[in-house]
Formats: structure tokens, C-alpha cells, sequence
């Protein structure tokens, strides 16, 4: 099996400061011993770029007859195309600092008995763009705070690979926030979910992608794209999202 990566792209637009990424594990409930990647961007950036993992890190407790099952990745690999990124110690102080490999491009990656869990994405007050994808098996799950500004987030595998014992989500924050999740990368169990919180501002979210998702639109005038299982909470009968289109499976 190939090097495991995951690939983080990000543009930095001026003013330029670094975006500190480093990886760490978890040391307190519910996520104790979980590994981490956090970018961490200065609240005046506006940073536009992708996640997209790959090679996936298979289940050692599966079964030595049992198919090839695919957990998440082990490597992420972070590119800053127009600014450059720094690195720390993890707070932690378990792991190794992702290493930097130029100026603009830094590795995280964990050892072959363990795979990264999440990426931990803290964007700045600007108009961000940020694009998530990944492979099966190898698609990080994700914790995705937007903070200000007009912000484009477009998740294309919804929930990460079968690992991940959390449920993801992305917060918009104000702004008018455009916020796209697809489908999950590989069945995923009928109680997992992941939520999206558009925050204030007039938000376009679309999460039909045939799993439940919780959508808080927030304040403004909001238009939502959805499956009919989907849930608006609080509470449906009273829902947030000005406009709701469900959309209907196969359709």
C-alpha cells in the first residue's frame, strides 16, 4: 500500500500571515488518544485551498479472511501556494511536529499502527473557500469553523471514513455562507450524522446526499437543498431555513 496523504491547498490572500498546522493526540474524552491535524489561521486571513485524502489505513482488527477495511488516513500533507506555513510541537507533546518540506508545503503524518482521525480546520474573517475531499476509505473526518465573511465550504464525502467515531461538522459563521456536503465515502451506521450551522447572513447549504444531516440555517434569509430525512432542529416544526427543497432519492 502507498504512502498515505492527504493534501491540504491553501491560498493565503493578502494581508499574509502564516497558518500555524501541527498534529496532536487527544488527551481528554470523547475523542482521548484520537490524532488530530489542526490549521489554525490568523483571524484577519482569508484562506482558500482543499483537503483531499488518499491511501487509506486498514482495520487491523478485521478478521485474516475478512475484505480490505479502510479506517482513514495516516498523512496529510499541507501546501500554502502563495504564503508559507508554520509548524509547532503539539500541545500535547505526544507527537512529532508536522515536518516542513518548503516553504510552502508541510507534512503531517502519523506512524503505521495509528491513522489521523480529524482535521481540526479554524479559517479566518475572510471570504474562505475550502474544498474537502477524499478517496475510499481515506477521507479525514473534520471539524471545519469558517468564523466571518462570505465563505464557500464544500465537503464531497459528508461523514470521513468508517474510523471516525465523532460527528463532523462545518460552521458557517456571519456571513453569506455557500456550504455544499455530499455523500459519505463509504455505508455509514443509520445513527451517524453530521451537522451544519450556517450562522447569521443570507446562507445557500445543500446537503442532499442521501444521509441524515442536522441543518441549523441561523438568522437571515437562508435557502436549503435537502433529503426529505433530513433535520431542520428547532424544531422542524418551526424551521429556520426560509427556503427548504427536499429532494427526493434518485432524483
Amino acid at each position: 500500500m502507498g504512502a498515505l496523504a492527504a493534501v491540504i491547498t491553501l491560498i493565503v490572500v493578502a494581508p499574509a500571515h502564516a497558518a500555524q498546522v501541527y498534529m496532536d493526540t487527544q488527551q481528554s474524552s470523547p475523542f482521548a488518544g484520537s490524532i488530530f491535524v489542526r490549521l489554525i489561521a490568523d483571524p484577519s486571513e482569508t484562506v482558500s485551498g482543499r483537503i483531499v485524502g488518499s491511501d487509506p489505513y486498514d482495520d487491523p482488527t478485521a478478521g485474516p479472511l475478512a475484505p480490505l477495511s479502510p479506517i482513514g488516513p495516516r498523512t496529510v500533507d499541507v501546501v500554502d501556494q502563495s504564503g508559507t506555513l508554520t509548524t509547532l510541537a503539539a500541545p500535547s507533546g505526544t507527537d512529532v511536529p508536522c515536518q516542513i518540506v518548503s516553504a510552502h508545503e508541510a507534512r503531517c503524518q502519523s506512524d503505521d499502527t495509528h491513522y489521523i482521525e480529524a482535521v481540526d480546520a479554524q479559517l479566518g474573517d475572510g471570504n474562505d473557500n475550502l474544498v474537502l475531499s477524499g478517496g475510499v476509505g481515506a477521507a479525514p473526518g473534520y471539524f471545519i469553523t469558517a468564523g466571518g465573511g462570505n465563505d464557500t465550504i464544500d465537503v464531497a464525502y459528508g461523514h470521513g471514513a468508517i474510523g471516525h467515531t465523532f460527528m463532523p461538522f462545518v460552521d458557517g459563521g456571519p456571513g453569506n455562507d455557500k456550504i455544499t456536503v455530499g455523500a459519505a465515502d463509504q455505508a455509514q451506521p443509520a445513527d451517524y450524522f453530521m451537522t451544519v450551522d450556517g450562522g447569521d447572513g443570507n446562507d445557500t447549504i445543500d446537503t442532499a446526499n442521501g444521509y441524515t444531516d442536522i441543518i441549523d440555517c441561523g438568522a437571515g434569509h437562508d435557502s436549503l437543498l435537502d433529503d426529505p430525512f433530513d433535520q431542520e432542529p428547532y424544531p422542524p416544526t418551526d424551521p429556520q431555513c426560509e427556503s427548504a427543497t427536499p429532494v427526493q432519492p434518485g432524483a
